[in-house]
């Protein structure tokens, strides 16, 4: 709430020590949840100002899920389902390009990178290979009552994953229908080029 705070500011603020409160900050850099940058001081020697990290802001209370879902009911209610379809295809293509410019080009590496960037987004993605072939699975929905509410936004993801994997990708089994996982069967057919 205050911004970025420097160790005796923060002893300051919680009662305690200057000391202690090194302590804690150090195992909280530890756990990357706070950073400290160097503030430089007209005397004396630079002093640690610390501020909370991308990875502690996620431990705040986030709904982008309200804001989202209120944006899609906000353009079906003043626009239609054509125009959701637009939005989604326009979103597709954008992620295509943006997945196209940075995963590797070899099929199987491609893969393996495809789900490390799933994961890196709270999708905790996975590939699996068993007896039915090959499956992107995803063991977390991030937006997952979204996409109850708009299945439409599965099929783009399927959609999307065939076209950055180049290969036909169905979705067999996904969370917004009540799975435990949503799993993307990888099939053996080029998925067709889309204009």
């Amino acid at each position: 709430m205050e911004g970025p705070r420097t160790a005796d500011e923060l002893a300051a603020r919680l009662r305690f020590t200057p000391g202690a409160a090194r302590v804690h900050l150090r195992r909280l850099v530890a756990e990357r949840l706070v950073a400290p940058t160097l503030e430089r001081r007209r005397r004396g020697r630079p002093v640690a100002r610390y501020r909370l990290t991308p990875e502690a802001g996620a431990r705040f209370p986030m709904r982008h899920d309200l804001f989202a879902s209120q944006f899609v009911a906000t353009i079906l209610r003043l626009y239609g389902t054509e125009a959701l379809e637009r939005v989604l295809a326009e979103w597709e293509e954008t992620l295509r390009a943006r997945l196209d410019a940075v995963l590797p080009e070899a099929p199987a590496e491609r893969l393996e990178a495809l789900a490390r960037h799933q994961t890196e987004h709270g999708f905790m993605a996975v590939v699996q290979n068993d007896q039915d072939g090959v499956a992107l699975i995803e063991h977390n929905c991030p937006i997952l009552d979204l996409a109850k509410a708009h299945p439409e936004i599965c099929a783009m993801e399927s959609s999307l994953w065939s076209r950055v994997l180049k290969w036909k990708t169905t979705l067999h089994d996904c969370q917004a229908t009540g799975a435990h996982a949503c799993v993307f069967r990888i099939g053996r057919n080029r998925a067709p080029e889309k204009r």
